[in-house]
């Protein structure tokens, strides 16, 4: 095919795809009116718009944020399971378990689920992490998901979860609590464990701020999410038809870091005074004795670069040393299952403080993969 075939050919898909789109946004709009996942219209799913959609968000996109919007085309609505009793195993927490910055194929819940599907194992992971860390954000995600039936919950945190701000003072998450105002205004009403604070002062500071409606709000994200449509089927289709515009892998490997120990230890203690009083694992603890659904909570891999009073570049030492004690004993007290990866890699296995490598990925995938599979085993006894 000639160039100018080639191009022509292209813009006579895109244009048909557009179209496709725009009839596609009248069902947006209507779901904007659904209200939430336990509504009529709890069984629509939306189709895939670029592909294969195994995250809530695109590796290189967050611009979508509306948690209604995110499930409908998410695979935990539209999957079919590969055997009848396929176990449907939810795994929520922030970047680091979503596996930014690599592709899903590549991430450690990527290679969970292939190691999964190549030993017939009947489960599937479900990747519901998310970009931003904070765990007043991952016991929405948590609760939004409960509609989509779990019977199994992974919970992958790092210390920065526990953050102790509210209203958080950083502006994409100020916007994703913005674009699920319902959705704060329910969980205020009727929190979870612990997350009394949060929700009412979320609540009580878009009550006292001058902001559209809800439903405009709403509104304003389905446009979002069709131009993001629109953007990401152009860029599969020329990805398919013009191969050299492939984008460039991540580099595999960290170069090392240099940081101040002083800025690290005045940043945590403004963000971690009282980190202890959120506690999703107590949101957790209560779902599992109110369903059956298995939890297992790991301590997800960070760095350790010791530099003064400090772990890395995010946390004191003896501050993080308290957290990862404090944590098992949580775990147990509670009567959830815990596995601590969080000393797993060395240095060479991270991009930067949080996100490791492809190798990382793989070896955080090996350890993951048989403790799930051994307490799936233990359930079906």
């Amino acid at each position: 095919m000639s160039p100018s075939s080639a191009i022509a050919s292209y813009g006579k898909t895109l244009r048909l795809r557009r179209l496709r789109l725009r009839l596609l946004q009248f069902l947006l709009v209507a779901l904007v009116f659904a209200g939430d996942a336990s509504s009529a219209w709890s069984e629509v799913c939306l189709p895939p718009l670029s592909g294969s959609r195994p995250r809530l968000q695109n590796v290189d996109k967050t611009g979508v944020l509306w948690l209604n919007l995110l499930f409908r085309q998410h695979e935990v609505c539209w999957r079919e399971p590969r055997v009848p009793d396929e176990k449907r195993i939810f795994v929520i927490g922030n970047s680091s378990i979503f596996g930014f910055p690599w592709p899903y194929e590549r991430s450690a819940v990527g290679f969970v689920n292939q190691k999964f599907e190549s030993q017939r194992v009947p489960a599937h992971l479900f990747n519901l992490g998310f970009v931003f860390t904070y765990q007043t954000k991952e016991a929405m995600i948590l609760s939004e998901s409960l509609a989509y039936r779990p019977d199994f919950i992974v919970y992958g945190v790092t210390f920065d979860d526990f953050a102790h701000l509210a209203p958080y003072p950083y502006p994409p998450l100020a916007t994703f609590f913005d674009s699920n105002s319902r959705l704060v205004t329910q969980l205020a009403a009727d929190p979870p464990p612990t997350f009394e604070e949060p929700f009412r002062l979320y609540r009580d500071a878009q009550a006292a701020s001058v902001r559209p409606w809800a439903s405009w709000i709403e509104f304003r994200e389905v446009g979002t999410f069709v131009r993001l449509a629109v953007e990401q089927t152009a860029k599969l289709l020329r990805q398919k038809m013009f191969p050299e515009f492939e984008e460039k892998i991540p580099r595999t490997h960290r170069t090392g870091s240099r940081y101040s120990c002083r800025k690290t230890l005045r940043s945590f203690e403004g963000k971690y005074v009282n980190w202890k009083d959120w506690n999703m694992l107590r949101y957790l603890a209560q779902l599992r004795a109110e369903t059956g659904v298995e939890v297992l909570v790991v301590n997800w891999p960070v760095v350790h670069e010791p530099r003064g009073d400090c772990y890395n570049v995010r946390y004191p030492t003896d501050d993080f040393l308290d957290y990862v004690d404090w944590l098992e004993n949580e775990a147990s007290e509670l009567g959830l299952e815990y596995m601590d990866l969080h000393d797993h890699l060395t240095r060479r296995d991270f991009l930067d403080s949080v996100h490791p490598t492809l190798s990382g990925q793989r070896k955080t995938a090996a350890k993951l993969a048989p403790r799930i599979r051994s307490l799936l085993d233990r359930g079906s006894q």
